[in-house]
């Protein structure tokens, strides 16, 4: 799964802010006192919850994973992708239960905060998940909010691709026409079959994307987010046209593989936020000071990573490479699951000696920005 928009960059600074004026806090859920585990459904609603929590809230590299649907906007993911990013967000953002309440005949509304205090008690909240679980059978099983939210939007299929939207937006056939075409010739440019079977959900803007995934406060939400093996993306703006989103679906049939060369990959073909890759590669260039511009080795190994490097540095890593070996070699790159060996493979195909790879990657952008600009002259 792909998260977009400024997660990462936001998270560091919520996270730089927290870790100065604090304690380090227990990662044990803690239950309010409003929550009345006197009820014997509560209670099970209660531990159910404890139990996604604490497996969710797993560092990255936990070879532990506990999803089985993979349900688009299932609560386990939403935890273990947008609450637990870091090792750092789990130690000092604690998860609190604040209430589990009867929401109908047969199912209960949850609501759980991760947050932390400061040394003078104020709470410093990072997101707010709210989960209806069915207890139908006395046994709770959470409900996946996104086809309950988005059961009564239009929907309009434009080539391979079918669009979920609400009925107040004001459906763009042109642009979506324009995705199709996307999808249909960047599937060609990685030598792939194309993908069927799209779901394109456009939302108003962030905080509606948040809701129909059953998150209604979030610190830093995404401008969106991709489920490649569901072959489903969600769009925090109204766009029919994400292109970054649908590089992904184009590849979900591959390994992920690494953050760096999987978002790489995505920014080199289907740009960024709105931009294209040449023009985040020139101002990445013209704004990042040469001491700033990552190694090979922080761009792949370094924890608190800032968006820009892994999204446009990569995908200048990914355009090396691409002019050097062709596509073939990019994608054997997703193919690899280790870290470690990822980065040694893109220095040997880079032709990078072991102490170059702690050197930035000035040269290497200067050379990317050079072959744009090259191209452009010769348009």
């Amino acid at each position: 799964m792909t998260v977009r928009g400024s997660l990462r960059g936001l998270l560091c600074a919520v996270v730089a802010l927290c870790c100065t004026s604090m304690a380090l806090a227990d990662d044990s859920v803690r239950v309010m006192p409003r929550v009345d585990t006197t009820d014997p459904m509560v209670k099970r609603v209660v531990a159910a919850l404890q139990d996604t929590i604490k497996r969710w809230r797993l560092p990255l590299d936990a070879d532990e994973d506990p999803d089985r649907r993979g349900a688009p906007g299932n609560v386990a993911g939403i935890i273990r992708n947008w609450c637990s990013p870091t090792p750092t967000v789990v130690k000092h953002f604690p998860a609190t239960i604040m209430s589990v309440e009867r929401g109908g005949e047969t199912d209960y509304v949850a609501r759980v905060i991760i947050s932390s205090t400061d040394d003078a008690g104020s709470v410093i909240p990072f997101g707010i998940i709210r989960t209806t679980f069915d207890v139908r059978d006395s046994v709770p099983v959470a409900r996946v909010p996104l086809d309950e939210a988005t059961a009564e939007w239009e929907t309009e299929r434009v080539g391979r691709i079918t669009y979920v939207f609400p009925p107040e937006i004001d459906f763009r056939k042109r642009r979506a026409e324009r995705a199709n075409a996307f999808l249909l010739r960047t599937a060609a440019a990685l030598g792939v079959e194309p993908p069927d079977g799209v779901r394109y959900v456009i939302t108003r803007n962030r905080d509606e994307l948040c809701r129909i995934l059953g998150v209604e406060y979030l610190a830093v939400p995404p401008s969106a987010i991709t489920y490649p093996a569901q072959r489903t993306v969600i769009v925090g703006a109204h766009e029919e046209a994400y292109l970054h989103e649908l590089v992904h679906i184009v590849l979900a049939d591959h390994p992920a593989g690494n953050e760096v060369i999987r978002e790489g990959i995505a920014t080199l073909y289907g740009g960024s936020l709105g931009l294209a890759f040449a023009d985040l590669v020139t101002a990445y260039a013209r704004e990042t000071p040469p001491l700033e511009v990552p190694t090979l080795t922080q761009l792949f190994m370094e924890g608190e990573r800032l968006q820009d490097d892994v999204y446009i540095m990569g995908a200048v890593v990914c355009d090396a490479i691409l002019r050097r070996h062709g596509v073939d070699a990019l994608k054997d790159l997703l193919r690899i699951p280790s870290t470690a060996l990822t980065l040694q493979r893109c220095a040997e195909l880079l032709t990078m000696e072991p102490s170059d790879t702690m050197v930035t990657l000035t040269d290497l952008l200067d050379e990317t920005v050079q072959g744009i600009r090259s191209e452009q002259h010769a348009r």
